[in-house]
């Protein structure tokens, strides 16, 4: 288990590349003045890349 603070490595063609380009939208859209969703752990995980 990562620890707050630590930065998370990703491998490259893999699960987890395809899957960041909807993650840091969730995380983008959290962070508006108005958002239409909210996934503050999306902004955690986008921020400890």
């Amino acid at each position: 288990m990562k620890k707050m603070g630590q930065k998370i490595k990703v491998k490259k063609n893999s699960i987890e590349e395809t899957l960041l380009l909807p993650l840091w939208g969730r995380a983008y859209e959290t962070q508006k003045a108005h958002p239409r969703l909210i996934d503050e752990k999306a902004v955690e995980i986008i921020s400890a890349i």
